[in-house]
């Protein structure tokens, strides 16, 4: 079993995959509903991400920062909106009290990958911009982030997310297929273990604008990286851990997706059995032969994603049980 040596304010603990994070499928009931997964969201605090696999609808991040009645779409850049989707997060999960198609609606089908907040693994804070050049945001992380999303709160602005095999001088937008770009959103500096910092974009730094970073880890648990298409066949990456979770973007090809996987829903090279769900998009999810996981990372089998010689790639994966 994957574990951790994390550091909190009872001393250290071992903590498994198992504690912080879990990818949970569930059918919708239109009412209330509970899932148990063994995350503690309510003494720890982290975020609920929830998308419906059987029907085009949005993204629903939910978080313990923003409130329980606040929403985030990852596929479009617009404000959170106030929705009643979720009722309590839990000491082992959370509940739902709702009837909307978007994460609950009866017969629906749906996966959730639920967050805990922890050292060493995942962190949100939210913070007020200032406009100014190189303003710092804190976080409690305890780790060099390996990815972070920015998200405006108030009002319509692209998702900006920095990604560890891009550096300090680019980013790339997570509810957009578009490229990699270079700008100074980071104030060219690179992240710590106790903050980043933020340039004049107003996306990410809007003088008195609201904004809410979620920030995973670069550690044990999980890894980023970059990979070149090879132009032969397959493509295989070492991660250091076998993963169940994967995603994938392209980093200079505008017309390519974020795909995310996870073993819940099913990874495996046979009959089509990779279920595919598009961060950027509201789409259903997808069936094809193109990701196999293996005892230190996972192989892209796709042409469009694997033996493209002219692309680039970022990928985040997160360690199997």
């Amino acid at each position: 079993m994957m574990q951790q040596i994390l550091l909190g304010q009872g001393g250290v603990a071992v903590v498994t995959v198992d504690d912080v994070f879990s990818v949970d499928t569930y059918t919708g009931n239109g009412s209330t509903q509970t899932i148990t997964n063994g995350v503690n969201l309510s003494g720890e605090g982290g975020m609920v991400w929830a998308k419906s696999r059987s029907d085009i609808e949005p993204h629903s991040i939910i978080d313990n920062e923003r409130g329980l009645t606040s929403v985030l779409n990852t596929s479009v850049n617009g404000d959170a909106s106030t929705r009643n989707y979720m009722d309590s997060f839990n000491s082992n999960g959370f509940t739902l009290d709702t009837s909307d198609n978007r994460i609950n609606g009866s017969g629906k089908t749906y996966v959730s990958w639920t967050f805990r907040k922890a050292s060493k693994f995942f962190d949100v804070v939210k913070y007020t911009g200032n406009g100014t050049m190189g303003r710092t945001v804190s976080h409690d992380l305890g780790a060099v982030p390996g990815m972070i999303w920015v998200k405006q709160t108030d009002g319509s602005s692209d998702w900006i997310v920095y990604h560890k095999g891009l550096g300090n001088t680019k980013f790339i937008r997570l509810n957009t297929s578009g490229a990699a770009q270079t700008f100074s959103v980071w104030n060219n500096t690179t992240p710590t273990a106790t903050e980043f910092t933020v340039g004049t974009l107003g996306a990410i730094n809007g003088n008195g604008n609201e904004f809410v970073a979620f920030l995973f880890a670069d550690d044990d648990l999980m890894s980023f990286g970059t990979y070149a298409g090879n132009e032969t066949s397959s493509k295989t990456i070492n991660v250091g851990f076998e993963p169940q979770l994967v995603m994938v973007k392209a980093l200079d090809n505008g017309s390519v997706d974020w795909f995310i996987w996870d073993t819940t829903r099913g990874i495996g090279t046979a009959n089509n059995a990779d279920k595919a769900l598009r961060v950027n998009t509201d789409e259903t999810e997808g069936s094809g032969n193109v990701i196999n996981t293996t005892s230190t990372g996972f192989t892209i089998t796709s042409s469009s994603l694997a033996y493209n010689g002219d692309a680039d790639y970022i990928y985040w994966a997160i360690a199997a049980s």
